[in-house]
């Protein structure tokens, strides 16, 4: 998981799922992950390096700086395939703090509590989770 910046507007300093962003217009979901790996956490990747796992709906209001917040967002969730070494990530710091491995249980424990320091989304967890069964890696 990656810790958000400090100066984000949203969640900052909160473990929240890696490699997460709005998909531009025009653009497809795949190629904007493949963007975010890259802005993010300098990792290189291609289409092949990922396997699709479903959609969820994030809808929350919430207040940031006084202001109301509405969000509602469809969240494609895609796992990464290939190993990763967590010192030979490139941080984009105006993104990213830190970088941590968690176990699974431990963050669907925590996002469900509501836990202030974890902002990930229950729905995605929720996919990862289901898929790592199917696979029996859970």
């Amino acid at each position: 998981m990656q810790k958000r910046s400090a100066i984000k507007d949203s969640y900052p300093g909160c473990f929240d799922t890696s490699s997460a962003g709005h998909i531009d217009a025009g653009d497809e979901p795949l190629e904007t992950i493949i963007r975010e790996l890259h802005e993010e956490l300098g990792i290189k990747s291609s289409p092949d390096d990922f396997t699709f796992i479903g959609t969820f709906h994030n809808c929350y209001d919430e207040v940031f700086h006084q202001a109301e917040f509405k969000n509602r967002e469809v969240s494609f969730v895609h796992v990464y395939t290939k190993p990763v070494e967590l010192s030979q990530l490139r941080l984009q710091k105006e993104e990213v703090d830190s970088v941590a491995w968690f176990d699974l249980d431990e963050v669907w424990q925590k996002a469900e509590a509501g836990d202030p320091a974890f902002c990930t989304p229950v729905g995605g967890l929720k996919l990862l989770r289901s898929y790592l069964r199917e696979k029996g890696q859970n």
